[in-house]
């Protein structure tokens, strides 16, 4: 009985843990063509993004890409349910590879 009493206190403790970091180490991995075909970006699984000669880090908060390159405005992508990943709600990117 003590014993089901330990092991049933570490199952709630053990739920209890921080997992605050679990969805910032999320990676994408793929090639993501606009609808037109006129706008490409790479995501690599070690957290680089690249878009023609650009490259820079990309982070993954809850479905949301982040990143910025030298010089440039901050970017987010919003990950769709269906794989593609979409800018500003309007510009829609599809995985090709």
């Amino acid at each position: 009985m003590k014993l089901l009493s330990v092991l049933i206190l570490f199952l709630l403790l053990s739920a209890c843990g921080d997992k605050s970091n679990t969805s910032q180490n999320i990676k994408i991995e793929g090639v993501f063509s606009s609808i037109d075909g006129k706008s490409r970006y790479v995501f690599d699984a070690d957290g680089v993004v690249h878009f023609g000669s650009k490259k820079t880090e990309y982070h993954v908060i809850d479905n949301v890409i982040k990143f910025q390159f030298d010089g440039g405005m901050p970017v987010a992508f919003v990950k769709n349910a269906d794989g593609s990943i979409s800018f500003n709600g309007v510009e829609k990117f599809k995985k090709i590879d």
